[in-house]
């Protein structure tokens, strides 16, 4: 045992300095490859990152677009509601509806047919969407 410790105790200072350069050299070769394949992942991440901005930038100005549009729709909603009927004018347009309505039911209850005006028959014809048989008379006899 003598003898080993006596021949580690002689290793010169140049051999301790080229054991310990070739452990550097083989942690190098490692490191370095474990750390170009950080570097490409950190290009990768970057990458990508670029095209989540981008894409955040792409949603941001359709938010924008969004935002502008319905603006526009508020202020249209806006514009009709000043042009609709006031309370007053509800009311009337309903009490001529119900003057109508009761006027039809004394009318027509219990009858086989009903007598509507020339205007009324017109507009009857034309939500129902069927001919108009005064229409086709006039052509028939042109």
């Amino acid at each position: 045992m003598t003898d080993k410790k006596e021949k580690d105790s002689n290793m010169s200072l140049e051999d301790l300095a080229q054991m310990m350069q070739a452990g550097f050299q083989g942690l190098e070769e490692r490191l370095g490859g474990r750390i170009d394949r950080l570097d490409s992942r950190m290009d990768n991440m970057e990458i990508k990152m670029e095209r989540i901005e981008s894409r955040m930038d792409g949603i941001e100005s359709r938010m924008d677009g969004l935002e502008s549009r319905m603006g526009s729709i508020e202020t249209r909603i806006g514009r009709l509601e000043f042009q609709s009927f006031t309370n007053e004018e509800k009311e009337e347009v309903l009490a001529m509806v119900r003057h109508y309505d009761k006027r039809l039911e004394l009318e027509t209850l219990g009858k086989d047919f009903i007598v509507l005006t020339r205007e009324e028959y017109n507009i009857f014809v034309k939500i129902a969407g069927i001919s108009n048989r005064f229409e086709e008379t006039k052509k028939e006899y042109a």
